[in-house]
């Protein structure tokens, strides 16, 4: 990877991970479906801009149309809906790391579904891994919990947790529904039709006092910088770093959203969320086949230090 390959992915787990830290501080005056309308409809209008300047994506979003139903429904609205409502729980380091269960999700749906790739006897050791990251995070978390909110505490969690699912599902769709379109044809049309989906929902949570500029500055934030902008710097990796480098991303989301979260929302993390962490960070690891592709390079130069003996 190139240094400049490697310093966009850095800036967008920076970004991802700061995303966030965004959606807890809007969260804190604006509903969900609300919040999350605001963040599609805006992205959508700056990538649709972009999208002016490309020729024939919009007749693309056309002729594919259930594909950017779907991948809006999947990719966006569901998501994006339950991780905001997850956030009002829990904290948005904690949010984080239960998003990083996406590949490991990925993974698991290998057993059931023929589009989704099927697990080896080391992916499986990834999936057992991260599920036994997932309880440690669980369980190491309630000590501040009261009796009260432990329900939400706990709704909260598996919130967060069923869009990572969500994200794992749109993953697995669109590699296969838009292989070969154009990046801006999925970028800009989920964007779209996922705003068109909450609309109905959002006008039902329009806030009855104006937000503060605090919570406005860090949903535009969130749509701009968060949704499009990231969108762009993901498919420009996707394009001059390839699928697997591109990937890596995942790692740098949890870390990054904890620093955030602890610098300007001072938020704190215990030693069993760090832990489980590790463990879930691990299982992506095995589960994404990067021992194998770390090993196999290895091996190749072993043997070519052998053969130049």
């Amino acid at each position: 990877m190139s240094t400049k390959g490697a310093a966009i992915l850095l800036l967008l787990g920076a970004i991802w991970g700061a995303s966030f830290m965004f959606i807890k501080v809007g969260g804190e005056e604006m509903q969900p479906f609300f919040l999350v309308e605001i963040r599609l409809s805006l992205a959508a209008v700056v990538l649709g801009l972009v999208s002016l300047t490309k020729p024939g994506v919009f007749r693309l979003m056309r002729t594919h149309w259930h594909t950017m139903i779907m991948m809006g429904l999947l990719n966006c609205a569901i998501p994006y809906t339950l991780i905001t409502w997850g956030e009002t729980h829990i904290s948005s380091g904690m949010a984080a790391i239960f998003n990083a269960l996406t590949p490991l999700w990925a993974g698991a749906l290998g057993f059931a579904w023929v589009w989704a790739e099927r697990l080896s006897a080391g992916r499986l050791i990834g999936l057992a891994m991260g599920l036994a990251g997932v309880g440690l995070v669980v369980s190491g978390n309630f000590e501040h919990q009261g009796e009260a909110d432990t329900t939400l505490f706990l709704l909260g969690q598996g919130a967060v947790m069923l869009g990572a699912l969500s994200y794992a599902v749109a993953g697995i769709y669109g590699r296969h529904k838009l292989h070969g379109l154009p990046v801006y044809v999925g970028a800009t049309g989920q964007l779209i039709t996922g705003a068109i989906m909450i609309l109905p929902f959002a006008l039902f949570e329009i806030p009855s006092q104006v937000p503060s500029i605090q919570a406005i500055g860090s949903v535009v934030t969130l749509s701009i910088v968060g949704t499009a902008l990231a969108a762009l710097l993901f498919y420009w990796l996707l394009t001059n770093v390839g699928t697997i480098g591109t990937l890596l991303v995942t790692y740098l989301l949890p870390p990054f959203a904890l620093l955030w979260g602890a610098l300007f929302l001072h938020e704190s993390a215990t030693l069993w969320a760090i832990l489980g962490l590790v463990l879930i960070l691990l299982g992506i690891t095995f589960t994404s086949g990067r021992v194998g592709v770390i090993m196999a390079r290895r091996s190749k130069r072993a043997e070519a230090k052998v053969g130049s003996e």
